[in-house]
C-alpha cells in the first residue's frame, strides 16, 4: 500500500513539473494591435481569388473600453489585446451583418502555455442596419500549439505562435455552423499563415464540410514599415 501511495505521488509530481515547465507565451510579442498595420495574405487555393487584407483601421470605444477595428476586407472584428488578455468584442459578417457578444470574450490571457486549452460561450444578438435580427450563442476552444517556423510567399519566419481555434455558432431558429483554424503568428507582425476548414452542424451534430481555407502572408505594412517581395 505505501509502495502504492509512493508510486501515486511521484506520478502526481512528475506530472505538475512538465506542466510547469511548459514554454510560456506574450502574446502581446507576437499579435501586435498598431492603428495602421496591415497584413495581406494570400488565398493559396486559387490565385484568382482576392487576398484576405487586415488592416488596424480604427480606435474605439466599445461598451466603455478602449478597443481596435481589425477590418479583414468586407467583415471586422472589434478587439483588444491588454493585460487582461486577448478580448473580442464584436464581429462584422459583411453586407451590414454584425454580432454583438454580451459580454467581452477573453480568448487568450495575457501569458500562456503550450498545451493550454480555453473554452468559452457567449450569447449574442445579431445586428443588421444596426437592427436586432436574431440571437443565439457562440463558443470557442482554442489550444495553444506552441512555438514553430514557417515558409509564406513574403519570406521565412523563425519564431511564430501557433494555436488552433474551433469556433461553433448556433443562431436561434437557423442552422448552426462553424469553423476549425489553426494560425500561425509571427513575432512583431501578428498573422502570416492560417489553415483551416468552415461547416454546418447537422441535426445530429455532425459536421458538414463547406469549404476550407489557406492563406499566406504576401505582403505587410508593419509600424510603418512596408514588407513586400
Amino acid at each position: 500500500m505505501r509502495f502504492y501511495k509512493h508510486v501515486v505521488l511521484v506520478v502526481a509530481l512528475l506530472s505538475a513539473i512538465a506542466m510547469y515547465a511548459q514554454p510560456a507565451y506574450r502574446v502581446a510579442d507576437y499579435m501586435p494591435m498598431r492603428l495602421g498595420d496591415t497584413l495581406q495574405l494570400q488565398n493559396m487555393l486559387d490565385e484568382k481569388l482576392p487576398p484576405l487584407v487586415a488592416t488596424y483601421s480604427d480606435t474605439l470605444h466599445f461598451k466603455g473600453q478602449f478597443a481596435f477595428k481589425r477590418k479583414e476586407n468586407a467583415q471586422f472584428r472589434i478587439e483588444q489585446l491588454d493585460a487582461g488578455g486577448w478580448k473580442l468584442f464584436a464581429v462584422g459578417l459583411g453586407g451590414g451583418k454584425e454580432i454583438i457578444f454580451d459580454q467581452p470574450l477573453i480568448l487568450l490571457p495575457a501569458i500562456v502555455k503550450q498545451g493550454e486549452v480555453i473554452k468559452l460561450e457567449s450569447n449574442y444578438i445579431l445586428l443588421e442596419a444596426k437592427q436586432k435580427k436574431g440571437s443565439g450563442r457562440q463558443t470557442f476552444e482554442i489550444k495553444v500549439e506552441g512555438n514553430d517556423s514557417s515558409r509564406t510567399p513574403l519570406q521565412n519566419f523563425a519564431d511564430c505562435f501557433v494555436i488552433t481555434t474551433t469556433v461553433l455558432r448556433y443562431p436561434a431558429g437557423g442552422t448552426a455552423e462553424g469553423y476549425s483554424i489553426k494560425e500561425w503568428y509571427a513575432r512583431d507582425i501578428g498573422l502570416i499563415k492560417s489553415a483551416g476548414e468552415v461547416f454546418t452542424i447537422n441535426a445530429a451534430g455532425k459536421r458538414q464540410h463547406k469549404g476550407r481555407i489557406a492563406l499566406m502572408l504576401e505582403r505587410a505594412v508593419v509600424n510603418g514599415v512596408v514588407m513586400e517581395k
